[in-house]
Protein backbone atom coordinates (compact mmCIF):
# COMPACT_ATOMS: atom_id res chain seq x y z
CA UNK A 1 0.00 0.00 0.00
CA UNK A 2 2.66 2.51 1.05
CA UNK A 3 4.91 2.00 -1.98
CA UNK A 4 2.20 1.60 -4.61
CA UNK A 5 0.46 4.84 -3.69
CA UNK A 6 3.56 7.00 -3.24
CA UNK A 7 3.25 8.80 -6.57
CA UNK A 8 -0.48 9.31 -6.00
CA UNK A 9 0.19 10.71 -2.50
CA UNK A 10 2.80 13.09 -3.89
CA UNK A 11 0.33 14.31 -6.51
CA UNK A 12 -2.27 14.91 -3.80
CA UNK A 13 0.21 16.99 -1.81
CA UNK A 14 1.17 18.94 -4.94
CA UNK A 15 -2.53 19.63 -5.57
CA UNK A 16 -2.89 20.85 -2.00
CA UNK A 17 0.16 23.09 -2.41
CA UNK A 18 -1.42 24.54 -5.56
CA UNK A 19 -4.65 25.18 -3.65
CA UNK A 20 -2.71 26.86 -0.84
CA UNK A 21 -0.88 28.99 -3.40
CA UNK A 22 -4.23 30.07 -4.88
CA UNK A 23 -5.56 30.81 -1.41
CA UNK A 24 -2.61 33.11 -0.81
CA UNK A 25 -3.71 35.30 -3.78
CA UNK A 26 -0.16 35.66 -5.08
CA UNK A 27 1.23 36.67 -1.67
CA UNK A 28 4.52 34.76 -1.87
CA UNK A 29 5.55 35.76 1.65
CA UNK A 30 2.32 34.32 3.10
CA UNK A 31 2.66 31.11 1.07
CA UNK A 32 6.31 30.65 2.02
CA UNK A 33 5.58 31.42 5.67
CA UNK A 34 2.77 28.84 5.76
CA UNK A 35 5.04 26.13 4.34
CA UNK A 36 7.96 27.01 6.61
CA UNK A 37 5.69 27.05 9.66
CA UNK A 38 4.33 23.62 8.69
CA UNK A 39 7.86 22.23 8.36
CA UNK A 40 9.05 23.74 11.64
CA UNK A 41 6.09 22.64 13.76
CA UNK A 42 5.91 19.17 12.22
CA UNK A 43 9.66 18.56 12.49
CA UNK A 44 9.61 19.67 16.13
CA UNK A 45 6.54 17.56 16.93
CA UNK A 46 8.00 14.43 15.36
CA UNK A 47 11.32 14.94 17.12
CA UNK A 48 9.50 15.30 20.45
CA UNK A 49 7.48 12.14 19.77
CA UNK A 50 10.69 10.18 19.12
CA UNK A 51 12.17 11.41 22.43
CA UNK A 52 8.96 10.67 24.33
CA UNK A 53 8.86 7.15 22.92
CA UNK A 54 12.15 6.35 24.69
CA UNK A 55 10.46 7.27 27.98
CA UNK A 56 7.23 5.51 26.99
CA UNK A 57 5.37 8.76 27.64
CA UNK A 58 2.35 7.78 25.57
CA UNK A 59 0.11 10.55 26.88
CA UNK A 60 2.44 13.26 25.54
CA UNK A 61 3.02 11.34 22.29
CA UNK A 62 -0.75 11.48 21.79
CA UNK A 63 -0.72 15.24 22.45
CA UNK A 64 1.98 15.89 19.85
CA UNK A 65 0.33 13.58 17.31
CA UNK A 66 -2.95 15.44 17.79
CA UNK A 67 -1.29 18.85 17.49
CA UNK A 68 0.43 18.17 14.16
CA UNK A 69 -2.27 16.03 12.51
CA UNK A 70 -4.65 18.82 11.37
CA UNK A 71 -2.02 20.73 9.34
CA UNK A 72 -1.10 17.42 7.67
CA UNK A 73 -4.73 16.89 6.70
CA UNK A 74 -4.98 20.41 5.26
CA UNK A 75 -1.86 19.77 3.22
CA UNK A 76 -3.31 16.59 1.73
CA UNK A 77 -0.75 14.39 3.49
CA UNK A 78 -3.36 11.71 4.13
CA UNK A 79 -1.03 8.82 4.98
CA UNK A 80 0.87 10.99 7.45
CA UNK A 81 -2.43 12.18 8.93
CA UNK A 82 -3.74 8.60 9.26
CA UNK A 83 -0.52 7.43 10.93
CA UNK A 84 -0.68 10.34 13.39
CA UNK A 85 -4.32 9.56 14.20
CA UNK A 86 -3.52 5.88 14.76
CA UNK A 87 -0.61 6.82 17.04
CA UNK A 88 -2.82 9.26 18.93
CA UNK A 89 -5.62 6.72 19.34
CA UNK A 90 -3.31 3.91 20.49
CA UNK A 91 -1.58 6.17 23.00
CA UNK A 92 -4.77 7.74 24.39
CA UNK A 93 -6.49 4.37 24.78
CA UNK A 94 -3.40 2.48 25.94
CA UNK A 95 -3.99 -0.06 23.18
CA UNK A 96 -1.51 -1.64 20.77
CA UNK A 97 1.31 0.29 22.44
CA UNK A 98 3.79 -2.23 21.00
CA UNK A 99 2.85 -0.89 17.54
CA UNK A 100 3.58 2.76 18.37
CA UNK A 101 7.31 2.49 17.66
CA UNK A 102 6.68 1.02 14.17
CA UNK A 103 4.00 3.62 13.48
CA UNK A 104 6.36 6.43 14.43
CA UNK A 105 9.02 4.94 12.15
CA UNK A 106 6.53 4.84 9.25
CA UNK A 107 5.46 8.39 10.06
CA UNK A 108 9.08 9.61 9.96
CA UNK A 109 9.62 7.93 6.57
CA UNK A 110 6.46 9.49 5.14
CA UNK A 111 7.36 12.90 6.55
CA UNK A 112 10.75 12.81 4.82
CA UNK A 113 8.96 12.52 1.47
CA UNK A 114 6.65 15.42 2.29
CA UNK A 115 9.54 17.50 3.60
CA UNK A 116 11.40 16.99 0.30
CA UNK A 117 8.35 18.06 -1.73
CA UNK A 118 7.82 21.19 0.34
CA UNK A 119 11.50 22.12 0.24
CA UNK A 120 11.45 21.77 -3.56
CA UNK A 121 8.40 24.05 -3.59
CA UNK A 122 10.15 26.57 -1.34
CA UNK A 123 13.22 26.72 -3.60
CA UNK A 124 10.92 27.55 -6.55
CA UNK A 125 9.60 30.68 -4.80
Amino acid sequence: LHRVDRRQRQMCIRDSLSALKELSNGDKAFYTDMLQTFLQTTTTGISEMEKLLKDKNYEMIAEHAHKISAPCKHLGADLLYNLLKEIEENCRNNTNLDDVSDLIEKMVTEYKTINELINKELTKN
